[in-house]
Order: C-alpha cells, then structure tokens, then sequence
C-alpha cells in the first residue's frame, strides 16, 4: 500500500515541481536506503526543465503536460466537486482512518492540503507525509473534461519559495523531495 501511494506521490511531485520569483528553482528527490546493499538516489532538476519537458511526453494516460483519468471509479468532474468542498471549507482534519496495521489522515491546514499515511504492518515503521500548496491542486483541477494539468500546477507554484513536498520512510529508505533555489542538495 505505501509504495503504490508512493508511486502515485512522486509521480505527482516530479510532474507539479516548483519556481521562485526572480531564481531558478530546483526539485529534489532523496532516497537513502537503510539497508546494508541498499543505494542512495539523487536526482535535482531545474523546475523550467520539467515544465518544458512536460508536453512532450506522450502516453495513453498522459500527454500535453495533463494527465487522463479513465476507466476509474472517480472521474475527474467528481474530483473537482470534492476538491472544491475541500477548498471551500475551514482548516481541519477531513479523513483519519485507523486500524492495527496502518493509519491515514487527510487535512487541510494553513494554506496546505496535508496527507499523513503510516503502515505499521510487521517491523516497519513506514511513513508518506505529503504537504502541497491549496493552489497547485487547484491549478491541477482547474480544467475541463477529463484530464488533471500538470503544468498548471508547476505555474502555481511560482512564487512559493523553498518547501518541503514529501518525507518518508518506505521499505527501509529514507525519503525526501522538496524545493528550493539551490542546483545541488
């Protein structure tokens, strides 16, 4: 469960990234594995490069910097409704949801929409925390039909200066991804 939200988290992250006013703002990926044959993975990139690439890429469920939501139980009409009660509404915890082996909670507080899943399933102890700015989300969703724009969320992010996107714990690795104006970590 973790790696999957994990997955989806990351992909999201690399494709929303960030820019600040007047600098070239950079995303960063950290991974560090615990484990002793385990790596370490470093990856910066330079926010207008992502935004640049994003067009081009081209697949059946993504393409021209957006991403198509099909064959799912939720469409993306749905999806805006929610966001758009979630946007509307006061700072609180919306979702929190409990159980021997994993907990999730789903908040919106001072200008963040905060997701915090813990799996405490066996010896490990994983985590995904997740804060991204209300607009980038918005931006996200501020399309018709049925795609979410990646692109848009990039150029929300304008202006946001250094933040801390994703940390974690999953599989024995540490992990991080944040933004901020410097080329290296």
């Amino acid at each position: 469960m973790i790696r999957s939200v994990l997955f989806g988290v990351l992909s999201a992250v690399v494709l929303s990234g960030s820019a600040m006013a007047g600098d070239q703002a950079w995303l960063h990926i950290r991974t560090d594995s615990n484990d002793p044959d385990g790596g370490r993975v470093r990856l910066n990139l330079p926010i207008e490069m992502i935004e640049s690439l994003l067009p081009m890429i081209e697949t059946d469920d993504f393409g021209n910097g957006r991403i198509r939501i099909n064959d799912t139980d939720l469409d993306a009409a749905e999806l805006r409704k929610m966001w758009n009660a979630v946007k509307g509404s006061r700072d609180g915890q919306f979702v929190s949801v409990e159980d021997r082996n994993q907990s999730i909670h789903v908040a919106k507080e001072k200008g963040l929409l905060k997701v915090h899943i813990r799996d405490q399933e066996g010896r490990n102890d994983d985590r995904i925390e997740v804060q991204l700015p209300l607009e980038v989300v918005d931006a996200m969703l501020a399309g018709e039909g049925d795609e979410l724009n990646l692109v848009a969320g990039l150029q929300a992010l304008r202006g946001r200066g250094n933040a801390i996107l994703v940390t974690g714990k999953d599989d024995g690795s540490d992990i991080r991804i944040w933004v901020d104006d410097k080329p290296e970590m």
